[in-house]
């Protein structure tokens, strides 16, 4: 049987009203027909109760006398009532004293079959004054009942049938009267759904439950209505905003594609000038250290024919000049003007001065320990000449033996308001050890002394304890981000 939940609603009712009917009718019909066949029983049993109690009373003599002629006499007129099969005298010993049973009924077929359905027994007591003389038994055959219980189920039938044909039409006529209202809601509510159209009513006349149905129905598509014009409006006028909306940012994204484009063009325009103004430092740069170099050999032709006594003054100049000619070297080299790489510069330098003294680098060695430290062209270039003259003074004054050793070391500290430190030092035979700074009379350690007051606006301290060393302390350009 299909399941319940895909019938219609009337097919539902139908149903309901059937099964109810009938298990009614099923019920009362078992009821009756199990109350009758409980009376007939009965009936019949004290029918045979009555047979035995007059048997008994006219056998009580036979038996007493031990006539059995007589008690078979009085036992065959028992015989023409068609129910009885077998009646049975017993005496007080329960041996059969007298019987009489019907033609086509056997007494020990009757016992060992067991198909004893078909046939109701009675056994009843004899007494005589008081006193147990024997028994009576009466064995009925169930025919008639069950002709009568046939004719009676016949009869039943035709009855049940007639009354399930009555009910199956009640409950198509009754259905109709809660179906049809759910039913033509049920149309209304499909057609608002496939046509939206939210004007459409139901009625319903009776003020019963499915009228509040029908009501709240209503009720409810009036406001769905009602929204719905609401919503049509909204959407009328979010369209009318999003068409004006759309307008402006056309105007809007007009203006700015021109003002992207005029942009892009001074971009352009921006970037091909600095491309110039880049190729322009750089031919500045090359000039300068072309026009340096040009001075230094100039110093160098100039020292000859000075004589001896000036050459070391021409010397030092010209290795000045190459210091400085170097860094515009470097800066022709490199791609960030505003930040130089000083440890190249260093080593660079250091290379040259070795060359300009012809000393050897496995003679004195140098060890350069220099951060990454990107700094501006305002101190590369006083840091340049203070290790130049430095190293130049080291190399000069610091290794009459000709072999030592020298450390070169920038890096960043956290010491008050400087945060690089520049080290160079010797262990060479060391200054005297009374060595004032500010009362030198030589121009190369007045110049540095000048150089990082004046320049990189730091202090400088000499260390004589174990070697030469002087400690540099200035402040990075903070425009320079190197923090």
């Amino acid at each position: 049987m299909k399941d319940l939940n895909f019938f219609s609603i009337k097919k539902k009712l139908t149903y309901l009203f059937m099964l109810v009917s009938g298990t009614t009718l099923i019920i009362l019909t078992t009821f009756f027909i199990y109350n009758d066949i409980k009376i007939f029983k009965k009936s019949l049993l004290d029918k045979l109760s009555i047979l035995a109690s007059v048997v008994g009373s006219n056998v009580r003599v036979a038996l007493y006398f031990e006539d059995n002629e007589a008690a078979t006499k009085v036992l065959s007129l028992l015989m023409e009532d068609s129910q009885i099969e077998f009646t049975g005298l017993y005496d007080s010993k329960g041996k059969i004293f007298a019987k009489y049973q019907s033609a086509g009924f056997s007494r020990d077929k009757y016992r060992s079959s067991g198909n004893k359905k078909n046939y109701i027994e009675l056994k009843k007591q004899i007494l005589l004054k008081g006193a147990f003389i024997g028994s009576i038994l009466i064995i009925a055959n169930l025919n008639e009942f069950r002709e009568k219980q046939r004719k009676y189920f016949q009869l039943v039938g035709i009855i049940l049938l007639a009354t399930i044909g009555l009910v199956i039409w009640l409950s198509i006529k009754l259905q109709r009267i809660i179906s049809k209202p759910i039913l033509n809601l049920a149309n209304t509510a499909n057609k608002i759904s496939n046509t939206n159209n939210y004007s459409l009513r139901v009625n319903y006349p009776h003020v019963d439950e499915l009228g509040q149905l029908y009501n709240c129905f209503n009720e409810m598509i009036a406001q769905i209505d009602k929204r719905e014009i609401q919503l049509n409006d909204y959407r009328k006028h979010l369209e009318h905003k999003v068409q004006k909306r759309t307008k402006e940012l056309s105007l809007i994204n007009s203006q700015l594609s021109i003002e992207v484009e005029r942009r892009k063009n001074f971009e352009d325009h921006l970037k091909n000038s600095l491309d110039e103004k880049e190729i322009l430092l750089k031919e500045i740069h090359h000039r300068v250290k072309n026009n340096l170099q040009i001075i230094s050999s100039l110093l160098n032709i100039q020292a000859q024919y000075k004589g001896p006594e000036y050459s070391h003054i021409f010397s030092d100049c010209s290795n000045r000049i190459q210091s400085i000619a170097l860094l515009h070297e470097n800066i022709y080299k490199t791609s960030k003007y505003m930040q130089i790489n000083f440890d190249q510069y260093i080593e660079n330098l250091v290379k040259y001065l070795f060359q300009t003294f012809g000393i050897s680098s496995e003679a004195v060695k140098v060890n350069i320990q220099v951060s990454n430290i990107p700094l501006d062209l305002d101190a590369v270039l006083p840091c340049g000449l203070i290790v130049q003259e430095l190293i130049s003074n080291s190399l000069k004054h610091a290794f009459p033996d000709g072999k030592g050793e020298i450390d070169i070391c920038m890096q960043y500290i956290i010491e008050g308001e400087n945060n690089i430190e520049l080290n160079v030092s010797d262990n060479g035979v060391g200054l005297p050890e009374k060595f004032d700074l500010e009362e030198v009379d030589t121009l190369g350690l007045k110049l540095v002394s000048r150089l990082v007051e004046n320049q990189l606006k730091g202090t400088i301290f000499i260390n004589l304890e174990e070697k030469t060393e002087f400690k540099i302390k200035f402040m990075s350009r903070k425009e320079n981000n190197v923090f």
